[in-house]
């Protein structure tokens, strides 16, 4: 886990000094009591192709993955990456595809490997310019709701909410 947790800071850096598309999202599960630092590094390379980092740390479990993204239109983003993970054979295959339209925005990702299949979808609407509602399906929590408060361009807080468990979020833009 060391290992995931100095690569994401690594990247974290490079993608602060470089201008990349990127997001960090700080998260802490209620009923757990777990922490999670995920980090999204989104790189253009030519054209509609481009390049990406995504990392998740916990204190459970972590993973790292690298991989390619095509942006066939604005609006819609496919990626597919291949990394580790601290679980079963450690590697590990992953890909995400997001459409976003005026105020919809459709997200899903699927991944397996090493620890078993994983996939979580969902489908958030922009009310307002601050507040964004959505529907979240994950493979462990099941269905739940989503709020999203934008606190500035760059800081978005968040709260989702499923049967079994409550996560409160920050998100960081760069």
């Amino acid at each position: 886990m060391r290992l995931s947790f100095l690569l994401t800071v690594a990247v974290l850096l490079l993608a602060v000094s470089t201008g990349s598309a990127s997001w960090l999202e700080v998260e802490h599960a209620d009923k757990s009591d777990k922490d999670t630092f995920r980090l999204f590094v989104g790189k253009p390379i030519k054209g509609r192709v481009g390049g990406f980092y995504f990392s998740c740390v916990s204190n459970t479990w972590s993973e790292a993955y690298v991989g390619l993204n095509y942006t066939p239109t604005s609006g819609l983003e496919f990626g597919i990456g291949y990394g580790v993970e601290t679980a079963g054979d450690h590697r590990r295959i992953g890909s995400y595809a997001v459409y976003s339209k005026d105020r919809l925005t459709l997200r899903y990702a699927y991944e397996n490997g090493g620890s078993g299949e994983y996939y979580k979808a969902g489908i958030d609407y922009r009310a307002t310019p601050k507040l964004t509602l959505g529907v979240v399906d994950h493979k462990f929590f099941g269905t739940g709701t989503k709020l999203d408060y934008r606190l500035s361009n760059e800081v978005t807080s968040r709260l989702t909410i499923y049967p079994e468990e409550a996560f409160v979020s920050m998100v960081f833009a760069f």
